[in-house]
């Protein structure tokens, strides 16, 4: 790379995700740091690094930063992102997030999964059951387990079994 005359972003992408990919994201966040001009594959790229590699407070804090640029998330980067506030129980930034879900993309099944478990996690399970419910007859077993999940998980065992009955 350091060989290279004039990297594209192309270049730059590859070296972050590559990095991430390999556990390097110190290596990855200096790669992104250094870019001369960030696109939205760079953004994901990092946020994506950082999740995976379980740097959740990291991953918030760029997804923050890119909210301040032109570029906005992917599909892949705002599931992400979901799992995070899942894992965090992080229901507020999980709301502005399924905000800007609505915004900029049309939710697929498992947009809308990442969004029922994340909701379902956090103990707000009329918003999990209302995403659920929107979902007509796109849901797959992941979606029918989440909510399953999420009523057991917060004490709603008839709830949980009347849903179950109505899966099969």
């Amino acid at each position: 790379f350091s060989e290279m005359p004039s990297p594209d972003a192309l270049s730059w992408n590859s070296m972050i995700s590559g990095f991430s990919e390999s556990g390097s994201l110190e290596l990855a966040r200096n790669f992104f740091e250094r870019m001369p001009e960030k696109n939205r594959i760079s953004w994901n790229a990092i946020i994506a690094g950082s999740e995976k590699n379980a740097d959740y407070d990291g991953a918030i804090k760029l997804f923050i930063e890119m909210q301040g640029t032109e570029e906005k998330p992917d599909r892949h980067t705002l599931s992400s992102l979901l799992s995070i506030c899942a894992e965090s129980v992080a229901v507020d930034l999980g709301m502005q997030i399924h905000q800007l879900v609505t915004k900029i993309v049309v939710p697929d099944i498992p947009l809308n999964n990442s969004l029922i478990t994340m909701y379902a996690r956090c103990g707000a399970i009329f918003e999990a059951r209302t995403i659920f419910d929107e979902m007509q007859f796109e849901k797959d077993v992941i979606s029918w387990n989440a909510m399953i999940g999420g009523y057991a998980s917060h004490g709603y065992a008839l709830e949980a079994l009347e849903l179950f009955d109505l899966m099969k």
